[in-house]
């Protein structure tokens, strides 16, 4: 299917959204603009305008974009896994995997400064991101301890070494130069055995 064809069939907005965060990623927010995106895309320059109000909505969009992808993809691994011990692995390997598949959605998301995580510990050391990729990881992480039988004290140290140890591993594999293929999916699957972190630390 031609840009044409895809554009008639509905598709144009969508296009836009990816056209445009493969130009943010190249030469920054701060050099996009809606008539850059429309040369881009080969429509009038009033086409943008039909989807976007402005600079500012179209950045927001782009953010509720990549964010609603990847909370489809942490949800399903939550219903697949949930109640299991592997859950935490296999959101671990699910992070990692959506942004080395996608490495412009990664720089978007955690190089330009567009998203207010919120990220918060309280004086009870519990953490908290208005971030939902982050609440979907947390909640999953405080059930799968209680599962495991780990201290409730423990949860916010445990969880913050499991979203550190699946964000390093996304910021390497995104990097440019970065090769990722299945076998580097399952080396990822092997560096993230939770549950031997915790047996091997006599918490479990």
């Amino acid at each position: 299917m031609t840009n044409k064809d895809s554009y008639h069939h509905g598709y144009l907005k969508q296009t836009m959204i990816e056209e445009g965060i493969k130009y943010i990623n190249r030469h920054g927010i701060e050099n996009m603009s809606l008539r850059k995106l429309a040369s881009i895309c080969n429509v009038s320059h009033a086409a943008p305008y039909k989807h976007f109000k402005d600079k500012d909505d179209f950045i927001n969009q782009i953010i509720m974009y990549i964010v609603d992808k990847f909370m489809d993809t942490l949800t399903a691994i939550v219903r697949k896994y949930e109640g299991t011990h592997e859950i935490m692995t296999e959101l671990g390997v699910g992070y990692v995997d959506f942004f080395a598949r996608n490495p412009n959605y990664f720089f978007i998301i955690f190089s330009e400064n567009q998203v207010n995580f919120e990220f918060i510990l309280s004086e009870n050391e519990e953490s908290f991101s208005s971030f939902p990729p982050y609440q979907v990881f947390r909640e999953s992480a405080v059930k799968f301890m209680k599962l495991a039988g780990i201290p409730s004290e423990e949860n916010t140290n445990q969880i913050i070494f499991m979203w550190a140890l699946v964000q390093g591993l996304a910021s390497i594999f995104t990097l440019k130069g970065m090769q990722y293929n299945e076998q580097q999916k399952a080396s990822i699957r092997r560096i993230l055995g939770i549950k031997t972190y915790f047996t091997d630390n006599g918490n479990q």
